[in-house]
């Protein structure tokens, strides 16, 4: 692709091929925001498309002169012609730009907070498909491909983590869900799903389309494609078996690395590498913790700053997302294992205890706090958020919940003020409430987009990372006396070439508010474009049918 216009890194699906392989349509460079180009397969430039400003997660119609595309801010999915006109509004209010696919009869399956909805012409009544169960530890559906019989559709259960997504089919029939396999971002080809996993692995797999079931063994194709946030595999498969896949973009190695306010970076520990998790800095500013996968399995693991040793402080199941008591002796984190939900666990950093549950809940914990004076557990679940005293009266109590998903919590260092993420808008925006008096009352902080949020050691500052364009670290300033007020929003470096976590914790902040611990990959191969002509015909022989 041209400089000029070339790939636009975002969140959600960055291309589409139409059906028969003759037109690619991208997220490219737009002016101050994105916007959706188009380049023939037979020329060599690309151009623009009018009435996409800001768009996100394109999708092709059959014949592949209409395109389909979502807008965060406001919430909204579109189709545009590509032979030019006004774009149509389709749906609103709760939309999530989690990928969409037309129908043959030139209907939009799209994505709400709830799960999979079809509407059959813009603008007009919208149906159910599917329906996220949040108690058995769903976060979400996405990445719908809608099969060519137009009876049923694939698509991705998004879970706690990447590694526990798994590829399903739902029948639109009877709106049965079947799980298939474990992966993300499933493609259909005659014969065959096409699917990725955590690693960036590309696979294929047998599957009959009017039993919808799986045949034969997962395939090996391809390793290294670039995968987003929320289960995105950015690669794009059109019917006459044409293949193209975005090269280096992600992977899993990563370094730790300081970066100062400026975004300027300085290593940490050259031996921390491998594929790394949420990650913690210690109240006092002198060790890290933080997940790392093994072969069979993720562990916390503790540094000791700036050259001291590192330890694995967890033994058994996979655990994440650890934190920090008050006083730097404890690390909370969450465990699953035994074949129980994800529940919060602590140990001492010394080893002189083992890991003891500290709460647990009828569905998977995501997301877990300890106020700085211990008093307060707070802890998202099934796309709520609860709350419980650890002495007393310690009876839960949602505090945030409803049908849009709630994440993130973050207590203030005083424990008077609650930071968390809503979907509401059907943008993840911040915001802040009391606490533990979460209903009396909320403050917007971000703008246009964001998650991950992160007070300062002195609560004068809140931190987040912006959904949109480079993603860059802001740092709100606060007043939290006598009631939270939002001063000034400042705009710090961009942030899209670290790693980013979908339920937060992707960096820590210095005691003085100055420098942040993220996770940058280590990745030497730049990104690149990979196309592949009659792709399909090389799974035949390979991948049962």
């Amino acid at each position: 692709l041209p400089d000029s216009a070339s790939l636009a890194p975002q969140a959600g699906i960055l291309m589409a091929l139409s059906a028969d392989g003759s037109r690619l349509v991208y997220v490219g460079p737009g002016e101050g925001d994105v916007d959706l180009w188009e380049r023939p397969m037979h020329a060599l430039t690309s151009n623009r498309i009018p009435e996409t400003t800001g768009a996100d997660s394109p999708f092709l119609s059959p014949a592949g002169d209409v395109v389909g595309f979502y807008r965060l801010n406001p919430p909204r999915v579109f189709s545009a012609s590509l032979r030019g006109g006004p774009r149509q509004t389709w749906a609103q209010d709760s939309t999530l730009a989690l990928g969409g696919d037309f129908g043959r009869d030139g209907s939009i399956y799209f994505v709400r907070s709830g799960g999979i909805r079809h509407a059959r012409e813009a603008g007009g009544p919208v149906e159910r498909v599917t329906q996220v169960d949040t108690a058995a530890g769903e976060r979400g559906h996405a990445w719908v491909d809608v099969l060519p019989g137009e009876k049923a559709a694939i698509f991705t259960i998004l879970r706690a983590r990447e590694t526990e997504n798994d590829i399903a089919v739902v029948d639109f029939r009877t709106g049965k869900v079947k799980v298939l396999v474990r992966g993300i971002y499933a493609r259909f080809t005659p014969g065959h799903l096409v699917y990725s996993d955590a690693t960036g692995g590309l696979f294929a797999i047998g599957f009959d389309e009017s039993s919808l079931t799986t045949r034969g063994a997962p395939v090996p194709l391809v390793a290294g494609v670039g995968h987003g946030e929320n289960g995105v595999a950015h690669l794009t498969i059109s019917e006459n078996g044409t293949l193209l896949y975005w090269m280096g973009a992600g992977g899993g190695q990563d370094e730790v690395v300081w970066v100062d306010r400026r975004g300027q970076v300085s290593p940490i520990d050259s031996t921390i590498d491998g594929e790394l998790y949420e990650v913690a800095l210690s109240p006092d500013g002198r060790r890290l913790a933080f997940g790392r996968a093994e072969a069979t399995s993720v562990n916390v693991w503790i540094k000791d700053l700036p050259n001291g040793p590192l330890q694995k402080l967890t033994l058994e199941g996979d655990n994440f997302l650890p934190s920090w008591s008050a006083d730097a002796r404890t690390v909370f984190f969450l465990s699953q294992r035994d074949g129980k939900p994800a529940a919060l666990y602590q140990r001492r950093v010394d080893g002189s205890t083992n890991a003891t549950l500290v709460h647990a809940h009828d569905s998977p914990i995501l997301n877990a706090v300890v106020s700085r004076d211990g008093a307060w557990i707070v802890y998202m679940a099934g796309g709520d958020i609860f709350a419980r005293r650890t002495s007393g009266d310690t009876a839960v109590m949602r505090i945030v919940g409803g049908p849009i998903a709630e994440l993130s919590p973050a207590l203030s260092p005083d424990g008077r003020w609650l930071a968390y993420v809503s979907m509401e808008s059907g943008l993840a925006e911040v915001y802040v409430s009391p606490f533990p008096n979460v209903s009396t009352s909320r403050t917007i902080v971000s703008l246009g987009g964001g998650r991950d949020p992160r007070w300062s050691a002195n609560g004068r500052e809140l931190f987040y990372r912006a959904t949109a364009g480079e993603r860059d670290m802001v740092a709100v300033q606060v007043d939290l006396t006598p009631a939270f007020r939002v001063r000034e929003r400042t705009r710090l470096f961009a942030s899209s070439v670290f790693r980013r976590a979908e339920l937060g914790g992707a960096y820590s902040v210095t005691p003085d508010g100055q420098r942040f611990v993220m996770f940058r990959p280590t990745s030497a191969q730049k990104p690149h474009l990979v196309l592949s002509l009659n792709w399909s015909a090389a799974l035949d022989g390979k991948v049962v049918r």
